[in-house]
């Protein structure tokens, strides 16, 4: 057992049974478990955490993750089945981690699960893209109902057409994340036109059929702390948005990002874009958030997730490109108007390390915990985790990982107020896991 940056790694030390055998007496007597070496094998387990990857021999990955009322998790993402086919997959475990049951769902070509949500009428909701056929040339917005089981109940799919002088062009459509409604589902998604993103948010009854879908194109104008520029006539700019959060009026607040137009992004950077909407889809503000350091420079400037507090104020986490070319974490505080409260920028202390924030979850001492992952000078990835106090201070951070490719899209706080996360973990450039781990309140996955 060798540790690895706070993460228990076991070795393959040899093949001969007396020696595993060994091995797993060692174990079961320090931490209590043995680790299992198949499908849901777990590189460190004892009675209070759990640290276990799932997959094949190929690619897979978790994007999101819940826990259901009787302490079970679920995590949603891709399966790679050939070259050409990825599967959209659910892994459901126990308590423990430990794997229950696992389902695919798609086509011959690629599917993905972006998001996971306890469906209002039992079972699980699950939305991403699909491209349905290998003759599809464009994907689709997806919504799918899952039972308790993991059987599919029924399929929904959502997609835009653009006229050209010769025919209609079907453009790519997803669906990003999924908020659940007394009375149906509230999805935030993009949808291309004239080859350009623009965000969506559709709300759809209990059986995701269509209830209405509005529109949300990029403003006219670039702002950041710096300076206003106004684009160039008829300029259209790409925006994405990657999540959304509930609101106590029953509106939301989404996030994402505003791109400059393409003539101009050689010298004009991407900037974070928040809005927010009241339940009827009608937009009551519109905020970019450059945070200034790379307007000028072609750089990014991101938000992936957002969480709403009590108050209706608003905390957001990306990544933002620094003097450097680096890319740090950044969260963003906001009040319920979208008026900045605090900036906070957390650099690596690894010389040429970047680091990025994919997701945030609010904690019971009123702070925020919030993970990705932090990339190393020699390119290796390992997963990040950080906690921060109500005003954005960094109380601490950790990484995981082994020698190859590993990183964190998803955490959630459990039943037990320990962290559990989801990602990838890889044991090759072309192997990578399901990753589920948990750890105690302070980011420890151990009791000595």
């Amino acid at each position: 057992i060798e540790i690895q940056q706070g993460v228990y790694e076991m070795r393959k030390l040899a093949t001969k049974k007396v020696l595993a055998l060994m091995l797993s007496s060692i174990w079961l007597a320090s931490c209590g478990t043995v680790a299992t070496d198949d499908d849901g094998k777990s590189i460190f387990d004892n009675n209070n955490y759990f640290d276990r990857n799932f997959g094949g021999k190929l690619k897979e990955q978790a994007f999101a993750l819940m826990q259901d009322e009787d302490k079970t998790y679920l995590s949603a993402g891709f399966r790679q089945i050939s070259h050409n086919n990825y599967d959209a997959w659910l892994v459901k475990t126990d308590a423990k981690g430990f794997k229950l049951w696992d389902k695919r769902f798609g086509s011959e070509a690629v599917d993905i699960f972006y998001d996971i949500a306890k469906a209002n009428d039992g079972g699980y909701i699950a939305v991403g893209k699909s491209y349905r056929s290998l003759e599809q040339n464009y994907s689709d917005a997806w919504i799918t109902k899952i039972d308790q089981n993991g059987k599919q109940i029924w399929q929904k799919y959502y997609g835009t057409e653009t006229n050209s002088e010769q025919n209609k062009v079907k453009n790519n459509s997803d669906f990003a994340a999924v908020e659940v409604l007394k009375d149906g589902y509230m999805i935030v998604g993009n949808t291309v036109q004239n080859g350009k993103s623009i965000p969506t948010l559709t709300k759809t009854n209990n059986k995701g059929e269509q209830i209405w879908q509005k529109s949300f194109k990029a403003k006219d104008q670039i702002v950041s702390q710096v300076m206003t520029l106004k684009l160039p006539k008829d300029a259209f700019s790409n925006s994405v948005v990657y999540a959304l959060a509930k609101m106590s009026d029953g509106g939301f607040a989404i996030a994402g990002s505003q791109a400059a137009p393409d003539a101009m992004k050689t010298f004009i950077s991407d900037t974070t874009r928040i809005f927010r909407v009241d339940a009827n889809g009608e937009k009551l503000w519109d905020k970019q958030l450059n945070n200034g350091w790379n307007f000028m420079r072609g750089g990014q400037d991101i938000a992936l997730d957002i969480v709403a507090n009590d108050d209706d104020s608003l905390v957001f986490v990306g990544f933002a490109t620094d003097t450097n070319a680096q890319f740090n974490t950044r969260v963003v505080k906001l009040n319920a108007n979208g008026e900045k409260i605090w900036d906070k920028n957390y650099k690596s202390s690894e010389k040429a390390a970047n680091n990025e924030s994919y997701a945030i979850v609010r904690t019971s001492d009123k702070g925020y915990l919030l993970t990705g992952k932090i990339t190393s000078e020699s390119k290796q990835e390992q997963g990040l985790i950080m906690k921060l106090d109500a005003d954005g201070k960094q109380l601490w951070y950790k990484q995981f990982g082994g020698d190859n490719d590993d990183g964190f899209k998803a955490v959630i706080s459990n039943a037990k107020n320990h962290f559990v996360f989801a990602g990838y973990k890889s044991k090759s450039a072309t192997d990578k896991d399901f990753w589920l781990l948990e750890t105690d309140f302070q980011g420890k996955i151990s009791n000595f």
